[in-house]
């Protein structure tokens, strides 16, 4: 206690020199001892600053207790002071009594060259480039947040929104700095602690004027529970560095092998994986620790730092811009209309600050949320370094410095008589944080952390906006006063978040025609839940080739016949109608595979797979389907002339499993494996095929679960998944032993996985998209073309007449084809088969409705405006089907429709169309030539029984082929 009252004969002395210099500046009258200190407010220390601010004008002086303060106010003399001409003489921290937690190691509290080291550390990893570059994932974390809270809903009640900013600022924050994605008891804790330790801190504290006061202090803490808050989160971080000492230990101990190993490593690897992967920021402290160039105290320190400061500001600002965009509707309206206006540059996943001069008025209202709200009204102090003369007073070197942001950002002085009004108008240019505007201080001593809150909050702001319109779910507006703390505390408040995307293509909408619907369900009761794709292509007949449905909370337009396809997804709409619209029900894929991914992250995923199955890989052996199907024939018919092949499906099905994985994973598994693998795909698909009721109203989940679990959907995937990851862990074990690398050099046809592999190790994909795309080539190779092929082998069984002409092209051709072998090259050889095969294509139509697509664009097909974010379905049925397009005889099978020797002709969408087309098309084609060409070459295809084979199929994601029995008679 000796040190709190001890006042040495140096510090009398100068202190006395301080009073000298500062007496003749102007400030309200003192008491001894106290000097000015019993006339501020202790809970509202700002509000006092500025009431006398009001009576002294922009420089004034305070005795506080034994502390010598000037206050500054008004943009031309913080400019002058901070910024500009004396910027060295008032850049040291003032460091008060209470703020004994940085110990001076912290970045806020510590000063001169080590200030700036610690300073530097956090600045370098917060750039302009590095943030445009996601270096802080904000997009992802807002768009999870969104989902988590608001799901499919079209509205929502967020209660307390205020506390779920400050849960999103946690897990943004947390991942920046430690790296960590925390579960979410631990985030409310931190939530809590930051919370308590900002309002505690923003108290006056006596002892930081008078220090013989400090047991009062210490009661006031208490009562704040400031002190244990502080320390949770000092002991947080501290174990989090454990992990951190740790691991880069073990990096150190490996650096020599690790730098060997390098110079082996590919460039384009190395490039890639440094570039886009950042180390969180614990770990750039820790560095310079190891470097000498920081104290250890100074790691934890700076980091609770970063984590208090980052999460207060970002969330009270997020908060307190929510509130006014209710409160102004007009605001928010303007920020949709501008958001509308760039929307086709507009990428939810990679929107950065870096787009914000195509924003004007956002940017304008951010620059009036940083004045209107004043966050820190009273920044941390200053102090002199050297006497100095602002607007005419001298003040004294010593002296601490507090600038008044309250009036400099609110005062009718500086800002004109609707200084008090929210108006972002105010702000004409497009550049953030500008003249007059100190919401994050000033000079060498402004929040380094600055730059991260501008561009978390314009994230924010473009992707809340352009999807959700903030409403009050009350009749009385929301208090956005705010509470005092050591940052203005926002208070809470509940709002509502509704879809207003939804309205807007519901007005668009309205004018296509569709059936009435009902409210709440829309068309979805009028909906056969087991046959989905009938029900479309009768609403088709009835209201014409574009027609609208409401199916519960999503809008709907179908679209049937070859030039309305071609217009929209191969010609002049292929843009707008490219992206997926990802149902709620497909939670699978997780966005991360082939099937479900948008944007460049798709066509890296899709053009690993298509560039393995060109036209010259597949005639050059890249999948050896000849010597499958013939085993596959010696197994079954075992050299029989003549074979009854029952369940010929399942037969085929497991023909075609053994060519995929081949093809995807380059085994071949043995029978019970396959079998099993078989009939997992079937039920995949059956029931994948049903109505998801929660795709359209979230809230029928439960019912869509009781139906899955019936279905067995889940655990079938599950298997799949997981003999997949099995096998990929064979893979990267057979990388790291360099196994393959050799092995690579002389094959020319690498299993597919160790393709996606490689796309992982460069960087370019995710790990869970290895596995998830591999599923995908597995579940829709194995069932279209197996289905595919067991249709048209129904159909030469059914109808002899083509089965003869097939083989007669067949025998034809018979000096090329000495071998029992018909390569796909020669497939334009075979332009009755072809013609065959074209028919199977449309008249069977496996996948009558596609996943659904989405567009990107408001516009205009066949005289009717479809609005952007519409679910957009194709009706291939009718497309296939319909005397419309194909003639009276649409739904006989007749081969000589198709005039030409070239598959996938025109009119034809089995493959589904555009960028989003089935991107393994050409590996069916391939199966269903060599498949069909071989048989029939070897075999004479009969019907065991005196009726014909029922192939009309079941309905599934793709039609299900019926078990049915054929007779394999041997050709001489």
């Amino acid at each position: 206690m000796n040190v709190i009252y001890t006042i040495t004969l140096t510090d009398i002395i100068f202190e006395d020199r301080i009073k000298k210099i500062n007496k003749l500046i102007p400030g309200p009258p003192t008491i001894p001892v106290f000097g000015n200190l019993l006339q501020i407010n202790s809970k509202d220390f700002p509000k006092s600053v500025n009431s006398f601010y009001e009576r002294y004008g922009h420089v004034f002086r305070l005795r506080l207790g034994n502390v010598e303060a000037v206050v500054l106010t008004g943009g031309e003399i913080l400019d002058e002071c901070f910024n500009k001409q004396h910027r060295e003489i008032f850049k040291e921290r003032y460091l008060k009594f209470s703020r004994f937690f940085g110990k001076n190691l912290n970045i806020i509290f510590s000063n001169g060259d080590y200030h700036y080291i610690l300073r530097g550390i956090l600045s370098s990893e917060i750039t302009t480039r590095k943030l445009n570059n996601q270096r802080i994932q904000s997009n992802k974390f807002i768009i999870d947040m969104l989902n988590n809270v608001c799901g499919d809903n079209s509205e929502t009640l967020v209660k307390d929104t205020p506390t779920q900013m400050r849960i999103l600022a946690v897990k943004l924050v947390l991942n920046f700095t430690l790296g960590i994605e925390e579960n979410e008891e631990t985030i409310l804790k931190i939530v809590d602690k930051v919370r308590n330790v900002f309002r505690a801190a923003g108290l006056l504290m006596y002892s930081d004027y008078l220090p013989f006061l400090f047991p009062l202090d210490i009661k006031s803490m208490a009562k704040n529970d400031i002190v244990s808050s502080y320390a949770f989160l000092n002991g947080y971080i501290e174990k989090k560095l454990d992990a951190v000492k740790i691991k880069i230990n073990k990096e150190l101990n490996k650096e020599t092998t690790t730098t060997t190993t390098a110079t082996t490593t590919d460039s384009k690897t190395t490039t890639t994986t440094t570039t886009t992967n950042y180390n969180p920021i614990i770990e750039d402290y820790y560095k310079k620790y190891l470097d000498g160039s920081i104290h250890y105290d100074s790691i934890l320190l700076s980091v609770v730092d970063i984590i208090l400061a980052a999460v207060d500001t970002t969330a009270n600002n997020i908060g307190f811009l929510i509130a006014r965009l209710i409160n102004n509707p007009e605001i928010q309206d303007k920020i949709y209309e501008e958001i509308m206006r760039n929307d086709k540059d507009i990428n939810l996943n990679t929107i950065s600050l870096a787009d914000n001069t195509k924003f004007p008025y956002i940017v304008s209202v951010m620059n009036e949320l940083y004045r209107y709200y004043a966050l820190v009204s009273i920044t941390e102090p200053n102090k002199t370094t050297e006497d100095v003369i602002v607007n005419g007073y001298k003040i004294a070197k010593g002296t601490m410095v507090i600038k008044n942001l309250r009036g400099t950002h609110l005062s009718k002085e500086f800002w004109g008589d609707d200084a008090l009004e929210f108006k972002p108008e105010r702000f004409k240019t497009q550049h953030l944080n500008q003249k007059g505007v100190f919401s994050f201080g000033a000079g060498p001593r402004g929040c380094p952390g600055g730059k991260f809150t501008e561009s978390f909050t314009f994230t924010f702001l473009v992707i809340l906006i352009k999807n959700y319109k903030l409403q009050n779910p009350n009749h009385y507006p929301i208090d956005d006063e705010g509470e005092i703390g050591l940052a203005k505390q926002c208070k809470s408040f509940g709002a509502l978040f509704d879809i207003i995307f939804e309205d807007r293509i519901k007005k668009i909408n309205k004018l296509i025609p569709g059936p009435p619907t009902v409210p709440i369900f829309g068309n979805l009761l009028q909906i056969n839940s087991k046959d989905f794709p009938k029900s479309v292509n009768d609403f088709y007949e009835r209201y014409g080739k574009v027609f609208r449905l409401r199916l519960g909370n999503v809008e709907v337009v179908v679209l049937t016949g070859g030039e309305i396809l071609d217009e929209c997804f191969n010609k002049k709409h292929r843009e707008i109608f490219k992206e997926r619209y990802l149902k709620f029900s497909r939670f699978f894929g997780k966005n991360l595979n082939i099937i479900f991914s948008n944007g460049d992250y798709h066509y890296i995923l899709r053009g690993i797979l298509t560039s393995e199955i060109t036209s010259r890989k597949l005639i050059n052996g890249r999948i050896p389907s000849n010597k499958f199907i013939i085993d596959m024939l010696k197994n079954v018919c075992k050299d029989k002339n003549e074979t009854l092949v029952k369940d010929t499906p399942t037969q085929i099905r497991i023909l075609v499993v053994k060519m995929v994985l081949y093809f995807t994973l380059g085994i071949e598994e043995n029978e019970e494996i396959v079998l099993k693998i078989v009939e997992k795909i079937r039920i995949v698909f059956e029931a994948a095929g049903l109505l998801m009721y929660s795709d359209y109203l979230p809230f029928l989940f439960l019912l869509d679960i009781k139906s899955m679990a019936k279905s067995d959907i889940i655990s079938n995937y599950t298997f799949l998944k997981k003999f997949i990851e099995k096998k990929l862990e064979n893979v990267k074990n057979n990388f790291k032993k360099n196994e393959l690398d050799e092995g690579m050099s002389k094959s020319k046809n690498n299993p597919i996985i160790e393709d996606y592999y490689k796309k992982f190790l460069d960087g370019s994909i995710h790990y869970e998209s290895i596995i998830s795309s591999i599923v995908d080539i597995i579940l829709a190779a194995v069932d279209s073309s197996s289905n595919g092929s067991s249709f048209l082998i129904a159909r030469l069984i059914n109808d002899q007449e083509i089965q003869d002409k097939i083989y007669d092209e067949i025998l034809r051709n018979e000096k090329d084809n000495n071998s029992i072998e018909i390569s796909f090259a020669d497939h334009s050889k075979y332009p009755y088969t072809i013609s065959v095969i074209n028919e199977s294509y449309r008249y069977y139509t496996l996948v009558p409705i596609t996943e659904p697509n989405k567009t990107t664009e408001d516009v205009i097909i066949n005289g009717y405006k479809i609005a952007k974010g519409t679910m957009i379905i194709k009706n291939l049925r009718g497309t296939h089907l319909s005397k419309e397009f194909w003639g009276d005889n649409a739904l006989e099978f007749k081969p000589e429709r198709f005039k030409t020797n070239t598959l996938n002709q025109k009119d034809l969408f089995h493959f589904g169309a555009g960028p989003r087309g089935c991107p393994g098309g050409r590996l069916t084609e391939f199966f269903s030539f060599t498949i069909l060409t071989t048989l029939v070459k070897n075999y004479r295809l009969l019907n065991p029984n005196d009726y014909p084979i029922n192939d009309k199929g079941e309905v599934g994601l793709a039609m299900q082929c019926k078990s049915y029995d054929a007779l394999f008679v041997k050709r001489n």
